[in-house]
């Protein structure tokens, strides 16, 4: 059975960047958002209901580290994809992400609009 949208779930606290990620994604066709939770407790809910294909997460949740939740995902959900995009955009911070199976990494400030692209690279291998 071919799947036509890719799933997206977005992690962040953050309203305002929530409405930017909702205003850039507005004219992208093929993806189909789930929902915005702000706590990773949320989130994990949301990921065992909705079964999304990529994750867009943050670093920095009020309810448990972004990369403590990505670990978990890539040992509990390990087909699942995951974008972190977060204001933490030191060097050490896309290390440890990529070692815990971050599939990108974007600083909020001056890498926003890479989301685009990397959510078309997603799509290809998630949309057949």
């Amino acid at each position: 059975m071919k799947k036509e949208t890719l799933r997206l779930l977005i992690v962040d606290d953050s309203v305002l960047v929530v409405e930017r990620i909702k205003n850039l994604l507005s004219g992208v066709e093929g993806i189909s958002i789930l929902g915005y939770p702000e706590s990773a407790k949320k989130a994990l809910q949301l990921v065992k209901d909705a079964n999304p294909d990529v994750i867009l997460l943050d670093i920095n949740l009020p309810d448990e580290s972004g990369i403590d939740f990505l670990k978990m995902i890539k040992k509990k959900f390990p087909k699942i994809s995951v974008i972190m995009l977060t204001n933490f955009s030191g060097d050490h911070y896309r290390e440890v992400c990529k070692k815990h199976g971050a599939d990108y990494f974007f600083d909020k400030s001056f890498e926003f609009e890479g989301i685009i692209p990397a959510l078309a690279e997603l799509m290809k291998r998630t949309i057949f």
